[in-house]
């Protein structure tokens, strides 16, 4: 035999200058890391089981999960040179429709009293655009430099009616209109 009489170190050279050898030696001592590194992390995640029972106390989220409380936020501009702008805020209040108005610009001397209060601008909303307003659909709380209107019906039911247009006139003996927007989505 050729290796009768070499050293063991010598033997153990020449096998390893043999490449299938060394491939053997790799899988091998791959394999023995990787049973390891799983024992090991099994060994771990079994030590610390407080960890994870944190995280089973997570919520998962409920489904359908809540609207937003706000929806949407558009622009109220200026319409036949009245000076008027603001903003309109639509969003889900409690499963009603708010429609939030605030305005600034917009002239008090049309207004009447009545029952000793100021009636406020005459706002609504109608079908239609404010080029070509169809009929008013909601009429909605006059507005002094701002107000709130509750819809009694869902944000949801709400959408199905766009597009609409909010409009705001001058005063209930005037409807000149001072302030519009188009409505097209949520």
């Amino acid at each position: 035999m050729k290796n009768e009489g070499k050293e063991p170190l010598t033997l153990y050279a020449d096998l390893w200058k043999d490449e299938s050898v060394q491939k053997s030696y790799y899988i091998f001592f791959g394999i023995i890391v990787a049973v390891m590194v799983v024992l090991g992390a099994a060994f771990d995640w079994a030590e610390t089981p407080d960890e994870f029972d944190e995280l089973a106390v997570v919520p998962s989220p409920t489904f359908p999960l809540p609207l937003p409380t706000q929806i949407m936020r558009q622009d109220l501009g200026e319409f036949n040179k009245s000076g008027a702008n603001g903003w309109v805020e639509i969003r889900n209040l409690d499963g009603k429709t708010s429609i939030d108005i605030s305005m600034d610009g917009l002239k008090d001397e049309h207004l009447h009293i009545h029952d000793g209060e100021e009636e406020g601008h005459p706002t609504a909303l109608h079908t239609g655009s404010c080029k070509k307003l169809g009929p008013v659909k909601n009429q909605l709380t006059p507005i002094d430099e701002g107000g709130e209107t509750i819809l009694d019906m869902s944000v949801e039911e709400f959408g199905k009616m766009l597009p609409l247009s909010l409009v705001i006139r001058e005063a209930m003996d005037n409807p000149r209109i001072v302030s519009c927007t188009d409505i097209a989505s949520l």
